[in-house]
């Protein structure tokens, strides 16, 4: 493959890694939703917020109050940034037709940097 194409491939390509590193996540917590007893379902503080302030709307949100979830939930999360972290470093360096290390480091460094601004400055 030219090593044009190669460098055009290697963004969607880490955003590939780094939505498929995340499914881990997705597929983990509703598992422990699953696993969760209904009696110890409560309402989270933003749904609360949210039929307070913004009438009726559909959002619904549960956490379960399980004394293994909080565990469960930061161990998956835990995993999957170090899981996307690794996965998008591995396709930067495999993909990059040249300055491997740097392709590999500026696409850990992006894909960490989206995770903190997600969650450092979500709502």
């Amino acid at each position: 493959m030219k090593s044009s194409a190669r460098w055009l491939l290697l963004f969607p390509a880490v955003v590939a890694a780094l939505v498929c590193s995340w499914l881990l996540y997705w597929l983990g917590i509703n598992l422990a939703y699953a696993m969760c007893p209904t009696q110890l379902y409560h309402p989270n503080i933003v749904s609360v917020f949210v039929r307070e302030h913004f009438g009726n709307l559909d959002y619904q949100a549960a956490v379960c109050g399980a004394p293994w979830f909080q565990a469960a939930d930061l161990a998956l999360l835990t995993i999957a940034i170090w899981l996307s972290f690794l996965a998008t470093g591995f396709v930067g360096y495999r993909l990059a037709p040249s300055h491997k290390r740097l392709a590999a480091a500026l696409a850990s460094f992006i894909a960490t940097s989206f995770f903190v601004y997600a969650f450092a400055y979500s709502p």
